[in-house]
């Protein structure tokens, strides 16, 4: 009920503020756009899992690979390797597939699996009271709040609004110490906040062709291949399909609601499915789908060298999110800013005299000085101690 209620207040602020993002998003020059996407990249690595130079390395790597074929502007081909499939470039249905699909299988066939604890609970005990509402409505709504403004972040993602909106919590809460052992009122702002994020994301997505978070830059594969491009001209284009995703997204909340409702004793035994009949499926779906799109081999064998690239970046502490990201975004700021150069002869001084490409590089450079900030007092308060 928690992620019910998250994903309605965050579908509110999708309807009312896409449209209407999209008709600002109209009026940003290239520069701007190039700022702002600047912008996000910065904060993808600065919020990632693990040291903030990590999530940069991960996010250049995938920079640096969306850079092999042709170039947008002269139509040069670029670090080909004298290889003749690498002159179009990489796909992105094969990078998503083989960094988080194949890494994600591959890590999984390593671990020791343990026997999952079950618990059995009746439909009656599944629904809520209305003293669970009275006392959790408040969290659940600061914390939907939360989640959304988390979400229209550029890649923060919903891990990042489930710890905000949970830390908000625990500070506001008169028993702290119950927290991270069971407290309702954690695993209130936790969900809602995670679920709220998901709309949330979607608004920058529609409306500037942004992904907020790991799992739009899947959903930018699937327009992309249907020949749509996401951004503020999707509701001029194609309205249908713009406010299509916007009536989706509350389709699917209410949905997720009675199918999680009355299916989620026998969902939770698929836990208890073995993983050795999983992966060979999975792999072979992996392996058809993407030669059935593209019908190249080269795809499949993208597959497996981005499993093993990712698999490796998971053992060495290193976040995939800024990878695929950057890899998704570096093509669009590279578009943008040699439109800005052409557009203003060369010259990158327009970039500073606009205030809100100016504004996005300001926030960009504290974005990036602020892990290095906080790492500074706590080593002068570790000093001082």
């Amino acid at each position: 009920m928690a992620s019910t209620t998250g994903g309605f207040i965050s579908w509110v602020f999708l309807a009312l503020l896409s449209p209407a993002l999209a008709d600002v998003a109209l009026q940003f020059g290239p520069y701007q756009m190039f700022a702002l996407i600047l912008m996000g990249l910065v904060l993808i690595a600065t919020i990632a899992e693990g040291a903030m130079l990590k999530g940069l390395l991960a996010a250049c790597f995938g920079m640096a690979i969306s850079l092999i074929g042709p170039d947008d502007s002269s139509g040069a081909i670029r670090y080909d390797f004298n290889v003749v499939e690498l002159q179009g470039g990489l796909s992105l249905l094969p990078v998503l597939l083989g960094v988080f699909v194949i890494s994600q299988v591959i890590h999984d066939l390593l671990q020791k699996t343990s026997p999952i604890e079950q618990q059995m609970l009746s439909m009656r005990q599944l629904v809520p009271h209305v003293s669970d509402l009275r006392q959790h409505g408040g969290n659940a709504t600061r914390s939907s709040l939360i989640g959304t403004w988390v979400g229209i972040l550029p890649g923060v993602g919903s891990a990042i609004a489930s710890i905000v909106s949970y830390t908000v919590a625990k500070t506001l809460s008169k028993d702290p110490e119950k927290f991270g052992r069971g407290e309702e009122a954690g695993l209130v702002a936790a969900e809602s906040a995670n679920n709220a994020s998901v709309n949330g994301a979607l608004i920058p997505l529609i409306t500037l062709g942004i992904p907020g978070s790991t799992i739009d830059a899947i959903l930018i594969g699937a327009l992309v291949i249907h020949g749509l491009q996401p951004g503020p001209l999707l509701f001029q284009n194609s309205p249908e399909i713009a406010y299509g995703i916007i009536a989706g997204a509350l389709i699917a909340n209410i949905l997720m609601a009675v199918i999680m409702y009355l299916l989620v004793r026998p969902i939770a035994r698929i836990a208890s499915i073995d993983k050795a009949y999983l992966y060979p499926s999975i792999i072979v779906f992996c392996v058809v789908g993407t030669y059935a799109i593209s019908n190249n081999f080269f795809d499949v064998f993208v597959i497996f060298v981005m499993g093993a690239i990712g698999f490796l970046f998971r053992r060495g502490g290193f976040p995939i999110g800024p990878l695929v990201l950057g890899f998704i975004l570096a093509p669009m700021a590279e578009k943008e800013l040699r439109s800005g150069l052409m557009l203003h002869d060369g010259s990158l001084w327009p970039l500073f005299q606009s205030p809100v490409s100016f504004s996005f590089i300001l926030l960009t450079i504290l974005l990036s000085l602020w892990p290095l900030w906080r790492r500074y007092k706590a080593c002068f308060r570790y000093g001082a101690r």
